[in-house]
């Protein structure tokens, strides 16, 4: 069944998404190619480069593995951002941008915005970099973010860079050292003044992130993954932070949501 259903998700999202016959083709390709490489433990193939389209707007993205099809499923095809569609913000911050998904989505919706997108994993961030070269209002940032400056240990999760973090998940998890920053750090090299609209995709070190940052600047709205089983703290004292918001659960499973929070 799970394999049924694989396949029914990537017809429609070829369907739904792609922009030319092309590019309908590669996406049904690529959810193929992607598990073949990997059973067979083969050299990952070049990437496969698509065209995508939304609200009437086409744009290239590059597909290198399964991780990548994932997230665009996530993003584009189950829409997991759509509550931040009646937003207007000037400012995004695109928090564990992983290869530029969610910003290139937020870009289609908020044309007028300026978006920064964090990813601190080198390889990564080297795709993010690729994906949203062709939108200057998105701006790629080699960082984690979170409750201070300097560098920290990454912990890269085998065969699946959407599940790599900062908190260490296996004990065969390797690590590289990352660029780690606050957001007030971020918004004073910028040279910010307020920040509209977050979106966070950490992988557990949510309350890190923003247990100092959204009680003390009241961001307008914050939208993101809670990784329940992953929390530093019970998700009471997580959602502690949000008094004064109006709060909505969409659930993914048992383990976690997509929290969004709109300032009352």
């Amino acid at each position: 069944m799970y394999f049924i259903n694989k396949i029914l998700s990537d017809l429609k999202l070829a369907w739904i998404c792609g922009a030319d016959g092309g590019s309908k083709v590669k996406i049904i390709a690529a959810g193929f190619i992607f598990p073949l490489k990997r059973l067979l433990k083969l050299k990952r193939p070049q990437a496969i480069h698509i065209r995508l389209k939304m609200q009437g707007k086409e744009f290239s993205f590059y597909l290198t593995d399964g991780s990548d099809l994932a997230v665009l499923k996530e993003v584009f095809l189950d829409e997991e951002y759509k509550k931040a569609s009646g937003q207007q913000p000037h400012i995004i911050f695109d928090i564990g941008s992983h290869v530029g998904s969610a910003a290139l989505y937020f870009y289609i919706l908020f044309p007028q915005a300026k978006i920064f997108a964090f990813e601190p994993d080198p390889i990564t961030f080297e795709k993010l970099k690729r994906n949203v070269q062709q939108f200057p209002a998105i701006v790629p940032v080699h960082s984690a973010l979170g409750n201070k400056d300097g560098m920290q240990e990454f912990f890269v999760y085998p065969g699946s860079s959407i599940s790599s973090s900062l908190i260490k998940r296996q004990q065969s998890q390797s690590a590289v050292m990352v660029p780690t920053s606050t957001i007030e750090s971020v918004m004073k090299k910028y040279s910010l003044s307020h920040l509209d609209f977050i979106k966070f995709d950490v992988e557990g070190a949510e309350y890190e992130l923003l247990e100092k940052y959204v009680p003390h600047f009241k961001p307008k709205s914050l939208i993101g993954e809670v990784h329940l089983d992953l929390l530093s703290v019970p998700e009471e004292q997580f959602l502690k932070m949000f008094e004064g918001y109006t709060i909505s659960k969409q659930v993914i499973n048992d383990r976690r949501y997509i929290l969004s929070a709109t300032r009352l």
